[in-house]
């Protein structure tokens, strides 16, 4: 017998899945990516000018993070927190690039 939808589109099968692992979720980010925190700092401080924008970019760089990992838990956490540290610094440069008219 196929899913339901609920009111996002998602199947209710999809949607328990997620709800049901919002713990383990927490306390995969909790174990594995704020430990990163000095070091996403760094990366972040070293590869952008505006240090006003620092806490913000790592805010976003979580969401990301954390956005990601409801869908599917990355094997290298490391490897995936600085990969979406990195494109959204790009992201952010091809923002600040556009040129109005």
């Amino acid at each position: 017998m196929a899913d339901k939808l609920d009111s996002n589109g998602d199947s209710a099968g999809a949607h328990a899945a997620r709800v049901n692992g919002a713990p383990e979720l927490k306390l995969w980010f909790t174990r594995e990516v704020l430990p990163l925190e000095t070091a996403l700092m760094q990366f972040l401080q070293h590869n952008w000018c505006n240090q006003s924008d620092i806490y913000d970019l790592q805010q976003e760089v979580y969401l990301r993070v954390y956005r990601s990992a409801r869908e599917k838990i990355p094997e290298r956490t490391k490897q995936f927190v600085f990969a979406t540290a990195r494109n959204l610094l790009i992201d952010c440069v091809r923002r600040e690039n556009v040129v109005p008219i």
